[in-house]
């Protein structure tokens, strides 16, 4: 039996993991509150008049900032969201607010790595987040298959490395891609199960040091033939998941 082990979301896109105990899932959306935010980089191109969701590049990533890696996130019910690193004074912001914004982009500014584009922004598109993948995104994880990887790298490997949203438990390592091109339930919802997902160098950043200690890209590619780690999957029956839940390949 294959059962929902943790729930995360990612309110700000590269900047703070919030556990979850539920969420809903709707049709063609990311989970609720997931990637709501970007933070828009110098060299960035973001059109504000028609705001839509935008490639990565664009914004600042743990790939580029490691430190990013570090920061917790909860939001409130009023959609305020506290944010935490170990090396800073937890703040809180509003950022439908500009000064909240300009508050956030300064609290922020020390953990970019230099060398990176400045960031100059804080960015949302009505009615989406801002995932890797070109489409709204639910990416689930299997606990077996990181596992299989920090047994190949001879370290525990957190979980906030991978950024996925569910977490399971019950597969054997790798088993998730066999379910490319069919349909999950998990929970009350029904997911289409769309593409494994590419790994970058955000993975290399432990997430409790900020700092780059795990090649994770040559363990997936030596150890294992690919560079993948989880699956992306679309949300066609709206629904409910909790942790516990079952999930079922139909």
């Amino acid at each position: 039996m294959i059962s929902v082990t943790d729930l995360y979301r990612y309110p700000i896109k590269a900047y703070g993991v919030e556990r979850l105990e539920a969420s809903d899932l709707l049709v063609g959306a990311c989970l609720p509150g997931d990637r709501l935010w970007a933070v828009l980089d110098a060299r960035g191109k973001f059109d504000k008049s028609e705001p839509a969701w935008a490639s990565c590049r664009n914004f600042a990533r743990g790939a580029k900032s490691p430190e990013l890696m570090s920061v917790t996130a909860k939001t409130a019910p009023d959609g305020r969201i506290t944010l935490s690193h170990r090396s800073l004074d937890d703040i809180t912001v509003d950022l439908t607010q500009q000064l909240d914004r300009d508050m956030f982009l300064a609290w922020a500014k020390p953990l970019t790595r230099d060398g990176q584009a400045e960031a100059v922004d804080v960015v949302s598109a009505p009615g989406v987040g801002f995932p890797d993948s070109a489409f709204q995104s639910v990416s689930i994880m299997a606990r077996a298959s990181l596992t299989a990887v920090s047994q190949a790298a001879g370290r525990q490997m957190s979980k906030a490395r991978f950024r996925g949203n569910i977490w399971v438990d019950g597969t054997s390592p790798w088993e998730e891609f066999e379910w490319v091109g069919k349909r999950i339930t998990v929970g009350t919802a029904e997911l289409e199960v769309v593409e494994p997902i590419t790994r970058c160098q955000a993975t290399l950043a432990n997430p409790e040091t900020g700092q780059r200690d795990t090649n994770t890209l040559a363990i997936l590619h030596d150890q294992f033939g690919h560079q993948e780690f989880g699956v992306n999957a679309r949300v066609v029956t709206p629904g409910r998941v909790t942790g516990g839940d079952d999930l079922n390949v139909l």
